[in-house]
């Protein structure tokens, strides 16, 4: 049961984005890996995991490999972070320096902000270097956010990282003006419903719901499933 009347019990509403089918079939493999006697295997297998597109895809399968009871697997898991470390804090300074370069660069910008998400939505870094680069995200994002028309993508991650910092008021506020903009738009359908659960909101779930049958979107299947159960839960409140 997802929510009763008022009172929600949020599930898992990360279900709505579509799965990394890549990732995740790449993935299972590596953490198949970690399984195998072959001592030799295993530490090759870890270290490989660097020369990959996306290496951050794979943290929690190093953060594993760390407890690995092969104390060599476990100190290459070690030195693959650290590299990765490297890596990314690499990645983060020639992002923002290109941005400095040239700060009406849309590109750039964009490239930053992306950059700069991905990275605070692992535990990569240490704390403190994470709250100094979501500080740069909000800063960065507030002034992406004073144009006419952000990006999508920029106005959804950072009704995302309102939420994880627990403003669901701020969150709403951008979610109002997310589903004006892109009103054809599934992932502000889906950003609002989440808003809605992690506020507790079922008055307002549930007139959001009623307005989606006047606005120019097409829901795909697992977006459809969460209305028609929200849906289900409201008449059978209703009836009881």
């Amino acid at each position: 049961m997802f929510y009763r009347g008022s009172e929600f019990c949020p599930e898992d509403l990360r279900r709505l984005q579509p799965p990394d089918v890549a990732a995740e079939t790449d993935r299972v493999p590596m953490e198949e890996a970690l399984q195998v006697s072959d001592r030799a295997y295993r530490r090759r297998m870890v270290m490989q995991l660097l020369d990959v597109e996306d290496p951050l895809v794979y943290l929690p399968v190093l953060r594993r490999a760390l407890a690995n009871e092969d104390g060599e697997t476990s100190h290459y898991a070690s030195v693959a972070i650290m590299e990765l470390r490297r890596k990314v804090q690499q990645q983060l300074d020639e992002a923002e320096a290109r941005w400095r370069s040239a700060p009406r660069d849309a590109e750039a910008c964009a490239a930053w902000e992306e950059l700069l998400y991905k990275v605070l939505q692992t535990d990569l870094l240490e704390q403190d270097v994470r709250e100094r680069l979501r500080t740069r995200y909000l800063a960065l994002t507030d002034r992406m956010l004073r144009a006419d028309r952000p990006a999508e993508g920029c106005l959804h991650r950072r009704i995302a990282m309102e939420l994880q910092r627990g403003q669901a008021a701020r969150a709403q506020r951008l979610c109002t003006r997310y589903l004006a903009l892109y009103p054809a738009s599934e992932q502000a359908v889906q950003d609002q419903l989440a808003v809605c659960v992690q506020a507790k909101n079922g008055a307002g779930l549930q007139r959001f719901l009623r307005s989606l049958r006047q606005r120019p979107v097409l829901l795909t299947a697992p977006t459809l499933a969460w209305v028609r159960a929200f849906r289900k839960e409201e008449s059978s409140e209703q009836r009881s």
